[in-house]
């Protein structure tokens, strides 16, 4: 079991949403792909992105929609950034 300490995520931590995202990362299929992209140079997002939409996203497709995902990370964080 991986120890978490959400900082400036705990509102979204504590989410169903945040539950379902911590749940996905720590899935042992998960990190293999999270280390293995990373220990071929790339993006260790990369290793999930596909699977991740499909968990994670509120619609459960693959392909997260830049619109929604900006709404999401503005509410979580209070910050502001704007699809490209």
């Amino acid at each position: 079991m991986f120890a978490y300490n959400p900082e400036k995520f705990a509102s979204l931590y504590e989410t169903e949403l945040g539950q379902r995202i911590w749940a996905f990362l720590t899935e042992a299929e998960n990190v293999a792909r999270l280390e293995t992209a990373s220990q071929l140079g790339k993006p260790a997002v990369e290793g999930i992105s596909t699977n991740f939409g499909r968990t994670c996203s509120p619609t459960g497709s693959s392909r997260w929609s830049a619109t929604w995902f900006a709404r999401f990370w503005n509410s979580a964080t209070g910050s502001s950034i704007r699809p490209m």
